[in-house]
């Protein structure tokens, strides 16, 4: 059975600045004994043994996460970049996974053009693109005035490399991947941001 008995604020933080990391999005928490307890969340499995004092990654290693969206390189089988819940946007290269943005990681797709170009996003129409495969990022929603659906639609498109299309209430454009955007439709709406 679960028992909360001498459960104490987590200690734990999600960069590791500061404290042990574990993930902050707890679902479960079940204690052992006294001392030893185990807690679910979206960063995976943790044990303490100490009361919440230092943790241990249970799930270290376990390239698992909820996928939001994900883009295939078109001339290397082994590059994929892939929006994480909770947990990033995370680029795997030749057989490594590396967290090259963090956040809650959303759609993501790789220029099928150049695979130095790709695009990450976040919740609510945070769109952003690097241009060195990943190892920087910047902002891409220049001249966009409208909040996006958490989940905020986008792609390249697929004859012209550096235009791609995003859909928040209305439909943006952009012909130099993302620097600048023009508004190509007028559906009306009421959520812009400020």
């Amino acid at each position: 059975g679960r028992s909360h008995a001498g459960c104490r604020r987590n200690a734990g933080h999600w960069t590791g600045s500061g404290a042990p990391y574990t993930h902050a999005d707890n679902h479960d928490l079940v204690y052992e004994n006294g001392t030893t307890a185990y807690v679910a969340n979206d960063g995976g499995l943790f044990k303490t043994t100490d009361n919440g004092a230092s943790w241990t990654d249970l799930s270290n290693g376990l390239q698992i996460a909820q996928m939001y969206g994900f883009g295939q390189s078109t001339t290397n089988a082994n590059l994929l970049l892939q929006g994480w819940q909770d947990n990033g946007t995370n680029r795997y290269l030749n057989g490594t996974w590396q967290e090259v943005m963090g956040g809650d990681g959303m759609l993501a797709f790789i220029d099928w053009n150049n695979d130095q170009n790709m695009w990450g996003s976040q919740y609510e129409g945070s769109l952003n693109r690097s241009t060195n495969g990943g190892a920087s990022w910047s902002g891409a929603t220049g001249g966009i005035n409208e909040v996006g659906a958490w989940v905020t639609p986008w792609s390249q498109d697929p004859v012209a490399p550096g235009t791609i299309y995003s859909g928040f209430i209305n439909m943006w454009k952009s012909t130099n991947g993302g620097s600048s955007w023009t508004k190509i439709s007028n559906f009306g709406g009421s959520t812009t941001m400020t």
